[in-house]
C-alpha cells in the first residue's frame, strides 16, 4: 500500500486496507495462473497498483469516534453516599 501511495501520488490513509485486500484476493489467480515473463508480470502489478489506486477512501471531515464507555449492568445501586 505505501508502494502504490508513493507510485500514484495518493496519501495513504485514503488506501483502504480492506479493499486492497478484496482487490488482492480477486487478482490472485492471475498472478498465480497468468502467462509467465517480466515484462508482463510488471504490467500486471501496474495494473493491480492502478485498481488500488483508483478507489481511494472518501473524505470525512471532523470524524472521530472516541471510546465509549460503557457501565455494566448491576442489580445494585451506586455507592454515592459515604459509608
Amino acid at each position: 500500500m505505501a508502494d502504490i501511495a508513493a507510485t500514484y501520488q495518493v496519501a495513504i490513509e485514503r488506501i483502504s486496507f480492506k479493499g486492497t485486500l478484496d482487490a488482492l484476493r480477486q487478482w490472485q489467480p492471475l498472478f498465480e495462473n497468468g502467462p509467465r515473463g517480466a515484462r508482463v508480470s510488471r504490467k500486471r502489478i501496474e495494473q493491480f497498483y492502478q485498481t488500488v489506486a483508483d478507489d481511494p477512501l472518501i473524505l470525512r471531515s471532523e470524524r472521530s469516534e472516541p471510546r465509549a464507555v460503557k457501565r455494566r449492568p448491576k442489580n445494585y445501586r451506586l455507592l454515592t453516599k459515604p459509608r
